[in-house]
């Protein structure tokens, strides 16, 4: 206690430690160059895994995101109630991939989050997390 008293005083100096040291400006600068490299080299392994690029896929795939894409593409042809008809909004997602794809039908998403708010109630990040698992 009375090292720190004379530190915050200024009558003895603080050496940084050695973990303190390693993070000097230019290595943090590094740290996170490669940081972003691999993040980088990540996002590009598995979205060319999704694509079947590494290896061939069984059938077409898609994500999550072409059912929204999908519903966007019905509200700009004008027929936004669409987007809840199943048929339709599956036949707008093979539009927008190839035939034969997953469906991803987002309500379902969230309904499945609106039953858990319901049931446990509680919101945001946890909903979507467990609305993920069922």
């Amino acid at each position: 206690m009375r090292n720190i008293i004379r530190i915050v005083e200024g009558s003895e100096r603080s050496t940084p430690s050695s973990f303190a040291r390693m993070f000097d400006g230019r290595r943090v600068f590094r740290f996170c160059g490669i940081l972003l490299v691999v993040e980088i080299a990540l996002f590009v392994f598995l979205t060319a895994g999704t694509y079947g690029l590494i290896v061939p896929l069984p059938k077409p795939t898609s994500t999550d995101f072409v059912s929204f894409y999908a519903a966007g593409t019905l509200a700009d042809a004008g027929t936004p109630e669409l987007a809840y008809n199943r048929d339709a909004h599956y036949a707008a997602e093979e539009r927008a991939t190839k035939p034969g794809i997953v469906y991803n039908f987002f309500p379902a998403y969230h309904r499945a989050s609106a039953n858990l708010r319901r049931r446990y109630g509680i919101g945001g990040v946890a909903v979507a997390a467990m609305a993920s698992r069922s």
